[in-house]
């Protein structure tokens, strides 16, 4: 059995700046249940953050291993990108 993985990007800005296209891979993660896959993110333009509501994230920055749960069902991976302008 196989859980989806719905991806959710964020793009948090401190000043208006425009919106960078993110890219997935895998566009479409699955899963088996207890399995881990690697999920990754490009043209972010500064912190990156990921969380999930049912599974483990582990790693930082562009690239992390997601572990599914135990349960077979869908889980919501959510992408952060932060950038913070510094303006003297």
């Amino acid at each position: 059995m196989k859980t989806f993985i719905c991806l959710i990007c964020s793009l948090w800005l401190s000043f208006a700046v425009q919106a960078a296209e993110l890219k997935f891979e895998p566009a479409t993660p699955m899963v088996a249940v207890n399995q881990q896959i690697t999920l990754a993110v490009s043209g972010t333009n500064g912190e990156v953050t990921w969380t999930c509501l049912k599974g483990v994230i582990q790693g930082i920055g562009n690239q992390v291993t997601y572990t599914a749960s135990g349960e077979i069902a869908s889980d919501v991976v959510t992408v952060t990108d932060i950038v913070i302008l510094n303006h003297l």
